[in-house]
């Protein structure tokens, strides 16, 4: 356990994570609980207190991988949230782009001033900036009463705009779960880290101290 994998996805390092977790705190336990073998390994140092030591970095390892996983899947759901408030943001604004064109087909002023020329931005800054000030000047003379037939009254603009800010906001979401995510995956690797390390230091102590009694190397399964 812990020696150098081949490399694999992120997903499997995680399960792997896990079972090491279970697997070290079972050999662990049975180390500590076992007289005959406290009877070899204490006076190397590994008596019960100092094995409750390193049951401790297990509990504080899987408590810092529960909270990751937490993290994670919050990042999933803001990421997915602002996806759809985004797609239905750019769907709403393509639809008003056509309506207008068509009412202002020829209008230059109108054009320029309703952001319908050219294509849509895809950057999320841009788009959200353009959007905006589309439906801003659409409710401004001498646009307003024209797109108002059209299905686009002060109402409906100001509800645009109203989704334009939940976007801005959901991605404010967005970015918070991401910066958390990658507090808690910091927080993992560095306790995973401090536990390999003391982990490994205990068993190839307690392998060749071991080695000529296979039946106490069976029971904590080293």
């Amino acid at each position: 356990m812990f020696d150098t994998p081949a490399p694999r996805r992120r997903a499997d390092q995680d399960v792997q994570l896990r079972a090491d977790l279970t697997e070290m705190e079972q050999r662990l336990e049975a180390a500590r609980d076992d007289a005959e073998v406290q009877a070899v390994l204490a006076p190397a140092g590994y008596g019960p207190d100092v094995l409750d030591a390193i049951l401790a970095r297990v509990t504080a390892a899987a408590d810092a991988y529960d909270a990751r996983a937490e993290a994670m899947a919050a990042e999933d759901r803001a990421g997915l949230a602002e996806d759809v408030r985004f797609d239905a943001c750019r769907t709403d604004y393509v639809a008003f782009r056509q309506i207008a064109r068509a009412r202002f087909k020829g209008d230059d002023a109108a054009t320029t001033a309703l952001g319908l020329a050219g294509d849509m931005p895809d950057a999320f800054a841009a788009f959200v900036r353009q959007a905006r000030l589309s439906y801003a000047n659409a409710a401004l003379a001498p646009y307003a009463e024209r797109i108002a037939v059209r299905g686009y009254d002060k109402k409906r603009l100001d509800d645009l705009t109203a989704d334009l800010d939940a976007l801005v906001s959901a991605s404010g979401t967005d970015t918070s779960t991401d910066a958390r995510a990658v507090e808690a995956t910091t927080a993992r690797d560095g306790e995973a880290g401090t536990l390999r390390r003391d982990y490994a230091e205990f068993r190839d102590t307690a392998r060749p101290l071991l080695r000529p009694f296979p039946e106490l190397t069976r029971r904590i399964g080293l």
